[in-house]
């Protein structure tokens, strides 16, 4: 069995937001509802001492210069951090539902949610530790990030109609 995880470069990525917008846009997620979090610490001066120091305190303490590339302007880092489902191995989410509208696929991990049978009562949401379940007031179903697998171009490797495991 392959398991599959989401992985985002983080040396890459240039917190352009796109990873949310998409991800929004192929679920059609009501407004306040993020399936994908983009968390973003910076830009800061990078410090050899501390791993990032705020701009702010960089330029109040004078007795401590900012530290300087070879060309000697500041060096300025930014730490991001995509924040999704993580298909957890035993879900808490799955265990909760009492129509058992949520599934976890044997052939790859990824947790989906039958829509056909939710009925929205939040249960999941309730038992995700992660947080990172939510009900769609519009739709009145429970929604989850499922690994970009209703991207248009991506053929999960069962059809996540069929439970293969709960």
């Amino acid at each position: 069995m392959s398991i599959y995880r989401l992985v985002v470069d983080q040396d890459r990525c240039i917190a352009c937001h796109a990873c949310e917008a998409s991800c929004k846009a192929a679920h059609d997620s009501a407004p306040g509802i993020s399936l994908g979090t983009l968390l973003v610490d910076g830009p800061r001066f990078e410090d050899a001492a501390e791993e990032a120091t705020p701009i702010i305190v960089k330029h109040a303490r004078p007795e401590a210069p900012a530290p300087l590339v070879p060309d000697g302007e500041p060096r300025v880092v930014l730490h991001t951090r995509y924040r999704a489902c993580v298909q957890c191995p035993q879900p808490r989410c799955v265990e909760a539902c009492p129509k058992e509208a949520l599934i976890r696929r044997k052939s790859d991990g990824i947790v989906f949610i039958r829509e056909e049978t939710c009925v929205g009562c939040g249960a999941c949401q309730k038992a995700c530790p992660h947080h990172l379940i939510w009900v769609d007031p519009r739709k009145r179903k429970a929604v989850k990030c499922d690994q970009t697998a209703s991207m248009p171009g991506w053929t999960p490797p069962a059809s996540p109609s069929v439970p293969q495991a709960h």
